[in-house]
């Protein structure tokens, strides 16, 4: 099966391990792929594990109380995703789907905050990352506040997010 080291050039994320490194994370690392339209994670799951798609194309969904789907963005060859859940311990926040067939490479949480510390270059890139998603514009959907910190009605979305 193909690994992390045939696609150091889709995955920037990794371009600061070495060869060895690279090696050790591929051997460590679960594969799947994933048919068009399989859900690769759902939202609620207990999962903590990162994910690489390795090749193809994955989508982040959500879905309205009317059962709308609401995506949020498309995660093209090379892209991460399930860094915050293997961060914060909660379940997952959105749902992701592969929009082909895609091929991912998933590590354990533990795996993850290790590579972190190892490689500060790494943690610094994934914060910037993390810091474009949270400085997005929001847009609140009708909101009922029952009581501080207490809300009913729609989510608050990302800008971002399309119908």
């Amino acid at each position: 099966m193909n690994g992390l080291g045939h696609s150091r050039e889709n995955i920037s994320f990794l371009d600061p391990l070495d060869e060895g490194a690279r090696k050790s994370l591929e051997q460590r690392a679960r594969w799947v792929r994933h048919k068009q339209g399989e859900t690769i994670i759902d939202r609620e799951s207990e999962s903590r594990d990162v994910y690489f798609v390795v090749d193809g194309r994955a989508r982040v969904v959500n879905f309205s109380l009317s059962g709308r789907e609401i995506s949020f963005d498309d995660i093209e060859n090379g892209g991460v995703f399930g860094e915050l859940a293997a961060l914060d311990g909660q379940p997952r926040s959105a749902t992701i789907v592969a929009l082909t067939d895609t091929l991912v490479a998933s590590i354990s949480p533990d795996t993850f905050v290790n590579l972190l510390r190892d490689h500060p270059d790494m943690a610094i890139s994934l914060m910037r990352g993390l810091a474009k998603i949270v400085g997005l514009p929001l847009i609140v959907g009708p909101v009922t506040v029952r009581e501080p910190g207490r809300f009913e009605g729609n989510s608050i979305w990302p800008l971002a997010a399309r119908s």
